[in-house]
């Protein structure tokens, strides 16, 4: 995977904006990100830290050598687009957001939305169902609508998760114990 300059482009403005993006572990990592008009680099290695600053044109040489890492920024704006589509109910509008994703991951959750959203109108396949139940089983799924509406927890959020998985339910003809599991869970936590 490479970059055109205009992704490059695309990337920077995003870090402007806020995003950061993780290269490495959990034990043993490094952040990007911009703060206090600079970019920096935070290089974290078993609880030791270490916070640089960069020039733009060094993070520009990181981020064309960390194509696989830095594509996720290139999808914010299509994942908040499409949380504000899941908010409203608008599946077609989740359609349209999702249109054009990069990271890899990301394109086999948008698999799954778009078949949530199209159903009933439109019947996944049956490879496409039997991959959301194992979702479910390896609770994939509730990262599925998770990734969809930001990470963000709240009641709202929940009651839209538990309408969510009933819609997945009756287009499979399962119940997905675990991805409800995980929902009740949230709301509880919510108080």
């Amino acid at each position: 995977m490479s970059f055109s300059a205009e992704d490059i482009d695309a990337i920077v403005r995003t870090l402007r904006e806020g995003y950061s993006v993780t290269v490495g572990g959990s034990r043993c990592h490094t952040d990007y990100y911009f703060r206090d008009g600079a970019f920096r680099q935070n290089n974290f290695d078993e609880g030791y830290e270490q916070e640089l600053a960069l020039t733009e044109q060094e993070l520009r040489s990181i981020v064309d050598r960390n194509a696989r890492e830095f594509v996720y920024a290139l999808d914010v704006g299509r994942w908040t687009a499409c949380k504000a589509a899941v908010l409203d109910g608008d599946w077609a509008g989740v359609e349209r957001a999702l249109d054009g994703l990069r990271a890899p991951d990301g394109l086999r959750n948008a698999e799954v939305l778009r078949a949530v959203g199209a159903w009933p109108a439109r019947a996944p396949s049956e490879e496409l169902r039997a991959h959301i139940a194992g979702c479910d089983r390896s609770s994939t799924l509730y990262h599925v609508f998770m990734t969809a509406v930001r990470w963000e927890k709240s009641r709202e959020i929940s009651a839209l998760a538990i309408e969510w998985i009933e819609r997945v339910e009756a287009m499979i003809g399962a119940r997905c114990e675990r991805t409800r599991e995980s929902f009740a869970s949230d709301l509880s936590r919510l108080g």
